[in-house]
This record gives structure tokens, sequence and C-alpha cells, in this order.
């Protein structure tokens, strides 16, 4: 399995990173994606991910319109800081494209 991270780390969270670190660590292929710098086309060909991990408010048009055309990719989404009509916004891009999205999970309790 191969793990694709889109790098949302920020001042107060650090989070993608240690999700990065501990899949290496039990042996999944993992890599985290530093979107300011590598194009989506670019890093999604290049790595070939099984699974795509990426926070909702850092999702572009180039990921959505990569993920429609390989629905192998399964993708699962940060919503930690989501308010109700962002959740209700992913929900409908993620029907509307068909989106391979097993889960979605947030960080906060």
């Amino acid at each position: 399995m191969r793990v694709l991270i889109q790098d949302y780390s920020n001042p107060d969270s650090t989070e993608a990173m240690y999700l990065c670190q501990s899949f290496n660590s039990v042996g999944v292929e993992s890599t985290l994606w530093n979107s300011d710098r590598i194009s989506a086309y670019d890093v999604f060909d290049a790595f070939r991910p099984d699974v795509f991990i990426a926070h909702f408010s850092k999702v572009t048009n180039d990921i959505l319109k990569y993920l429609c055309q390989d629905k192998s990719i399964r993708v699962i989404f940060n919503m930690s800081g989501a308010q109700q009509h962002h959740v209700d916004q992913l929900d409908g891009i993620i029907r509307e494209l068909g989106l391979n999205c097993p889960f979605v999970f947030t960080n906060t309790t």
C-alpha cells in the first residue's frame, strides 16, 4: 500500500508529518507532499498512491480532477475545523464526482 499525505501542517499541528512517519514505521510506504512545490498531477503520477489523505481546506481543483480520473485512489479527508456548510459542500463534491472516500475524520474531541 502506498499513502500520499498532503502536508497540511501548520504552527498548531504537525499531524500530517506524524501520520506519514507512523505509516512508514509500520512498513506502509508513505510520503509527505508539499503542494506548494510540486503540482498535484506530478506527485500523483510519480508516487502512484493507493490512498490520499488531505485536509478539506487544502483541496484544489487539480486534486479533484485527478481523483476523478483515477477512482481506484481512496481519499480520506481531515475535517478538523470544518463548519457544517464545509461538510455539506464536501459531501456534495464526493457524491457528484463519485470519489472513492471510505471515511472522513477530525482530530477534535
